[in-house]
């Protein structure tokens, strides 16, 4: 039973360690049975005919010159490795997720620019923007896809995404209508500590591994879903989001994590939950939070701004930092509907943040010029 449950670890990282290769065969037959045939030739372990330990492969330093970094969204996701967005719950990571979708399927920004914003060059500059399309797999533990439909079709309504239906190009997968559970678990073959070992489950990490080839990208909402093993466990976490890296590196496919800040965390606006190798051992981390945004109200109390922050960047030269605002219109009932989100400068999301806490967007007022056109424009 334990074997229909757990994948080793060798034998998972055998089939991945060749998805570059699979990725290249059309046929869908041929590719399951080519990850069948290097899954089966890992189950003979990492032992000579001798029966002696086999020294890993040593790659020459200097073996080739290395091909250039890609990006998938230049700048801010690197091509084929791991990232994370961490997010308080409700403030909208998956409806920004779907976002990005849109700008990785259709190119793009990652956020429409505000139609409000006076001189929208001054906003344009300093969105991340998606050069070339591909492919997008939404895996989700929350939203059915007719909320994902729903969302959508709001934020064609609002101008942040460019078709009114979602396009070939993304995928959607509700984890919950399958029955499965975490992609990566306490191995029960082991002490059964869950502090001793992790590794993919065959129910739903196998199955979401083999994806990954065919896609760009990959988001997986929530971490807290896709991860049961001790988030506190540095060993763990480290197992964990290692093997996913390199699968992701392997496929070729970015992998972005939507997690929640721990308690504390959403006080300080974006600290993870658990281990702090959460974000030591992704290559990119993007934090959406409430901001100091330089304004204040009448009265002279601050006012903050929602924006994506790029947290984390090894390979980018610099973090970046776009400001945003939630659309809203009006629904049928009178309520307000958030509909999108949109780039803008930190004066219109201060707007945007007093008038969703209940106030009126008059009384706000620019109280800091630290030479940023963005802040200066109305």
């Amino acid at each position: 039973m334990l074997d229909d449950e757990f994948v080793d670890d060798e034998c998972v990282h055998a089939g991945v360690r060749v998805a570059r290769s699979l990725a290249a065969i059309e046929d869908p037959e041929q590719r399951r049975q080519r990850m069948v045939e290097h899954q089966r030739i890992a189950e003979a372990g990492a032992k000579d005919a001798d029966g002696a330990a086999e020294p890993f492969p040593v790659e020459p330093a200097d073996a080739a010159d290395p091909e250039p970094r890609q990006w998938l969204i230049p700048g801010w996701l690197p091509r084929g490795r791991l990232a994370s967005i961490y997010g308080r719950g409700a403030i909208g990571k998956s409806r920004l997720l779907l976002q990005i979708a849109h700008a990785v399927a259709c190119t793009g920004p990652v956020a429409a620019w505000d139609p409000e914003v006076r001189d929208a060059y001054a906003v344009r500059g300093d969105v991340p923007s998606v050069p070339e399309p591909g492919r997008v797999l939404l895996v989700t533990w929350e939203d059915e896809a007719d909320e994902h439909r729903r969302r959508w079709r709001m934020a064609h309504a609002a101008g942040a995404v460019t078709t009114p239906r979602i396009p070939a190009e993304i995928g959607i997968v509700d984890m919950r209508r399958h029955g499965a559970g975490a992609l990566w678990a306490p191995d029960a073959r082991g002490s059964g500590h869950t502090s001793t070992r992790g590794t993919w489950t065959k129910d739903a990490g196998a199955r979401v591994l083999a994806m990954l080839p065919d896609y760009d990208l990959v988001t997986l909402d929530p971490l807290a879903a896709v991860y049961a093993c001790s988030e506190n466990d540095r060993a763990l976490v480290r197992a964990f989001a290692s093997a996913l890296d390199a699968a992701a590196e392997d496929a070729h496919c970015a992998v972005i994590l939507s997690a929640h800040p721990s308690r504390s965390g959403e006080a300080d606006a974006g600290a993870e939950s658990g281990s702090t190798d959460w974000r030591n051992a992704v290559r990119s981390r993007w934090v959406l939070a409430r901001r100091n945004s330089g304004c204040e109200t009448n009265t002279g109390d601050s006012v903050q701004g929602v924006c994506l922050e790029l947290d984390k960047a090894s390979y980018a030269s610099a973090a970046g930092r776009i400001w945003l605002r939630s659309y809203y219109e009006r629904a049928e009932n009178g309520d307000w509907d958030r509909m999108a989100w949109l780039a803008t400068t930190p004066f219109q999301a201060a707007r945007a943040v007093h008038v969703a806490d209940g106030g009126e967007a008059g009384d706000v007022r620019k109280v800091r010029d630290d030479g940023d056109p963005r802040t200066t424009v109305a």
